[in-house]
């Protein structure tokens, strides 16, 4: 147990009276979570003005060619990380890819701000989404590196608030600067925050339990506990019953969302034509629904699930998005559309996610953080590459509009 400075005494004491947190464990809980707050909001900020900046120069029905391009790096990405991550230590691969992230950050920034070159702009895209697949998986897998089994238990949910944290005050920051500064301003702080987050790495592999971790700092991923490949993961989901079942749903889950976040950005760039109006539109819709997911969280999750039961917690969110692809198909307004977009984004994050997670609790450690890390990567991202075809053909081929591509949804969501 690392000893207690004089200033965390209360904090410690009032941590496990309401959180249930030990005192020996309050420093690397309270640094995991900024660590998480810091990566989504920094995600938030970025996904905000790429989609603006991206829908400002390019039309909504291009969009599918970049999310493809996401789904099909992001293999590659992950296929490489996995590699590099056999190979050095889990310290220098976590805290090396945030520097090359906040230097790709100012980079864009320049670019985007001074040279204004059109490729620019398809390029930040891709990059802010595949920046959100790995900085945030990179959180979790650090967290099994520094906490005990029983440390995890009692610290993930307070942690796990650290991303809807991060939502709120991400979607905020974007909206207050994005009129007053630019779009393009939001990619400085990033940079900012995600070097602030390698600092917590460093900071945090210190303080891991030298016990559970090993004495060597150059521990490496893969050996024991990390993911060794994409093969493997493939075959380990192939030959369980079970865990086709989570992949499946996963799939299904990520294809519906993306086509309701297209058609609620088509919808939104048809009704507001400035850059940095649109930027601040899409970080306000981020800090409420965060407000609110938080909320719900807060008042509704652990109830449901005590009363209800996992079954029933996990058709919130494809009832809510059936009932809101209705709604989009009978008015086409962008009200309806951010009805549809906000029950996903509250839903999920509040009641969904926690679910979710659920599913995972009757594998092997090893085998969960090997699986979940595939499943939440490429599987998800995987998803959203096929979305990504079926909008290229109906709203490009067939020039179906936004809300008509909900009849997919429809479908879909009754098999998820």
């Amino acid at each position: 147990m690392h000893p207690q400075r004089p200033f965390w005494a209360p904090v410690s004491r009032l941590a496990t009276r309401v959180l249930g947190i030990r005192p020996g464990e309050l420093e690397r809980g309270v640094l995991l979570f900024g660590y998480l707050f810091l990566v989504i909001g920094s995600f938030v900020a970025g996904k905000a003005t790429r989609d603006a900046l991206f829908l400002f120069r390019f039309s909504a029905r291009q969009l599918p060619y970049v999310d493809i391009a996401v789904a099909v790096l992001v293999g590659v990405w992950v296929a490489i990380y996995i590699r590099v991550g056999q190979r050095v230590s889990v310290r220098t691969l976590i805290s090396g890819s945030l520097v090359f992230f906040a230097s790709n950050s100012l980079l864009f920034w320049y670019l985007s701000h001074f040279r204004e070159a059109p490729w620019v702009l398809p390029v930040v895209y891709v990059w802010v989404g595949m920046f959100g697949v790995i900085a945030a998986a990179q959180v979790w897998t650090l967290a099994n590196y520094v906490l005990t089994t029983r440390e995890a238990k009692r610290l993930f949910g307070f942690i796990g608030s650290g991303a809807i944290s991060g939502n709120i005050v991400g979607g905020f920051v974007v909206q207050h600067t994005a009129t007053r500064f630019g779009a393009e301003s939001t990619l400085i702080g990033m940079a900012v925050a995600l070097l602030i987050c390698s600092v917590l790495v460093d900071r945090l592999w210190r303080l891991r339990d030298v016990g559970a971790a090993g004495d060597d700092d150059d521990l490496r991923e893969g050996t024991d506990r990390g993911p060794t490949g994409l093969r493997e993961s493939v075959q380990q989901i192939a030959a369980s019953p079970y865990l086709r079942a989570i992949a499946a749903v996963i799939l299904a889950s990520s294809f519906v969302t993306a086509v309701a976040a297209w058609q609620f950005k088509a919808i939104a760039v048809a009704a507001i034509r400035d850059k940095d109006g649109l930027t601040a539109f899409f970080g306000s819709f981020t800090f409420y629904t965060g407000v609110l997911s938080l909320l719900l969280q807060w008042l509704v999750t652990s109830r449901l699930l005590r009363r209800f039961g996992l079954g029933v917690a996990l058709s919130v969110v494809p009832v809510a998005l059936a009932l809101g692809s209705v709604g989009l198909l009978i008015s086409g307004s962008l009200a309806a559309a951010i009805l549809l977009r906000g029950s996903d984004q509250v839903l999920r994050y509040s009641i969904d996610r926690p679910a979710a997670e659920l599913l995972y609790l009757p594998l092997p450690a090893e085998q969960t953080l090997q699986v979940k890390s595939f499943i939440d990567t490429v599987v998800w991202r995987l998803g959203d590459g096929l979305s990504g075809l079926v909008i290229l053909l109906l709203a490009t081929g067939l020039q179906w509009p936004a809300a008509q591509i909900g009849w997919v949804n429809l479908v879909l969501l009754g098999g998820w």
